[in-house]
């Protein structure tokens, strides 16, 4: 599809803090957002105070097995309760008779964007009996899409892996293609074979830098060994963050002793919970794991498939029905399941990096500018030595008159000591840093993208810390202290040392505590950064000028002297 064009200016909406602001729109993208009533409303839209959120993200969905805008299909229920094998058989049938692939795909993509979702992951089928025609189709069909909405692709193996012998070559293949992940289904219930079925999974996204995504419909002890197992491999080969259980009935039907143990290992070890909280089945419980630190995530799963009939693609519907199942009423509880519709997915699917960006861009800055550090931390050393000298010239320079013939000659000596050492030098590299950190600024604060966009602990990379304590100023006051102790000062004045080494600090702790949070993120960066910097430089221009020369020792009188001493003695 064509990507947008054109520019468009929303007025008066209402963003998630209460805050009334226009939002501009270029090229098809939230380009800035600007206070209400900042500019002329020309040619505008006025949203009259409705409510902006960002776009959901759908964690979990199948683009090529879905039946929306096809024939009406009757479900078919399974012989002897719920089995994955025998639903496989079921969708096998139904897919022979179906509408062409591509655009059955489109037509759920066009659902879902219509209900508001700009990213997904979709499990794309691998097997010996599709082969790769699945995954060709729907790569055909991102592709077409891929201004509109960004769609992570999961060679996902429907049929098993050892149970469908070639099954593991085709997954290579489909991620040689364009797939983002590998995907797994119930190792020890389909392919009765745990460690068998993870070698290859783990092993494929070892091989081609990929993460992972594991349909896991086993419960009880069975499934949560499984976790566990997942967990110790995702630990093994520091895959944290780029890990994710799809379903996990287990945890759903576990004791709270074993749930809270869970809890802290899928924490550990990075591993995130998808959920669509099914009707009938257990499911993760989603309060439990985010308090132990898990990252829960939500997705449509099937829509109007061989699996259930029911799907609308619409997030925010999935985040009432996850939060009715999980007994959420209060206010911070419907916040957590719009969370999980939202920024955990995006955690979940590694689009909210814009922390980890900050941190490169901070990088990047600092390695462009360490050339200059280096020649103004030589400058800042030279003025330190010379600056006794300086003073011993101003001295004799404060005595003398207009009339003294000396006078020239010392100034001149005077302009020739600045030069060799000019303590504004040392200034340079913050200075030559400052558009950069104003770009940046304006970034945080403007740009859409940024907006709870979180990290680590932060929850809005473009607003303060929303706790009492402010735990990224103090952490870069500290850093700076310690930055200011290593750099090499124009002064050997203790007290003028002391004044940069910790009142600049505090005046900055002062200036950036409720400065927005990704600011703040670049400012500690840069003096851990700016600290290995000046501790190599120290290093490499350490010179015996450096350092304390001891008086030379006094010679013993030649011989010659102590007979002339002698002699005038007598």
């Amino acid at each position: 599809m064509a990507p947008l064009t054109g520019q468009t200016l929303f007025t008066n909406a209402k963003l998630a803090d209460g805050r009334l602001v226009d939002l501009h729109v270029e090229g098809g993208r939230f380009s800035a957002i600007a206070p209400a009533g900042a500019e002329p409303a020309v040619a505008a839209t006025d949203l009259a105070g409705q409510l902006v959120v960002p776009a959901f993200v759908e964690g979990h969905i199948h683009l090529d097995t879905s039946f929306y805008g096809d024939a009406w299909r009757p479900h078919i229920p399974c012989s002897n309760g719920f089995d994955v094998r025998e639903r496989v058989a079921f969708q096998a049938r139904n897919l022979a008779a179906a509408a062409p692939m591509d655009e059955r795909a489109r037509n759920q993509l066009e659902l879902c964007l219509g209900q508001g979702s700009l990213s997904m992951r979709s499990h794309v089928m691998v097997d010996a009996s599709v082969g790769l025609k699945h995954i060709e189709t729907i790569l055909a069909v991102r592709e077409n899409y891929r201004e509109l909405i960004d769609i992570q692709l999961v060679a996902f193996p429907q049929s098993g892996i050892l149970s469908s012998p070639g099954t593991a070559e085709l997954l290579d293949e489909a991620l040689k293609l364009g797939c983002d992940l590998i995907g797994g289904l119930d190792p020890a219930s389909f392919d009765r074979d745990v460690k068998g079925h993870l070698d290859i999974v783990f092993g494929l996204a070892e091989r081609h830098g990929v993460g992972v995504d594991i349909h896991l419909h086993d419960g009880g002890s069975s499934g949560l060994s499984q976790i566990e197992e997942i967990c110790a491999r995702t630990s093994a080969l520091g895959m944290q963050g780029r890990v994710a259980v799809s379903h996990a009935y287990a945890l759903g039907d576990i004791s709270a002793g074993a749930l809270a143990r869970a809890g802290e290992t899928l924490a550990a070890a990075g591993v995130a919970i998808m959920t669509n909280a099914p009707g009938n089945h257990a499911f993760p419980p989603v309060a439990a794991l985010r308090q132990a630190g898990v990252t829960v995530f939500g997705g449509s799963d099937n829509i109007r498939d061989s699996w259930w009939p029911y799907g609308d693609g619409d997030m925010l519907n999935r985040a009432n029905m996850i939060g009715y199942r999980s007994g959420f009423y209060e206010d911070r509880e419907l916040e957590a399941a719009y969370d999980v519709v939202s920024h955990a997915g995006a955690r979940a699917l590694g689009l909210d990096s814009y922390g980890i960006a900050i941190i490169l861009f901070t990088i990047v800055i600092y390695s462009l500018f360490f050339p200059l550090k280096w020649r103004s931390s030589k400058s800042m050393k030279k003025a330190q030595k010379l600056a006794p000298k300086m003073k011993e010239l101003q001295e004799k320079i404060k005595g003398m008159k207009q009339s003294d013939p000396r006078l020239k000659e010392l100034q001149m000596e005077q302009l020739r000591l600045m030069r060799e050492g000019n303590p504004l030098g040392g200034c340079l590299p913050l200075l030559i840093q400052m558009p950069f950190l104003f770009a940046l600024y304006r970034a945080i604060t403007i740009s859409l993208d940024f907006r709870q966009a979180s990290f680590l602990w932060i929850p809005d990379l473009s607003a303060a810390e929303p706790y009492m304590i402010h735990m990224l100023p103090i952490l870069m006051t500290g850093t700076m202290v310690v930055l200011q102790l290593v750099t090499p000062a124009p002064s050997a004045d203790p007290v003028q040392r002391k004044m940069m080494a910790v009142g600049m600090p505090l005046f900055m702790l002062y200036i950036l505590w409720s400065a927005p949070s990704g600011l703040v993120l670049y400012w500690l960066v840069g003096n851990i950064i700016g600290f290995a910097q000046q501790f190599l430089i120290n290093h490499w221009t350490k010179s015996e000028n450096d350092k304390v020369e001891s008086p030379p020792a006094k010679k013993p009188p030649s011989r010659k002297k102590q007979v002339d001493s002698a002699t005038a003695g007598t």
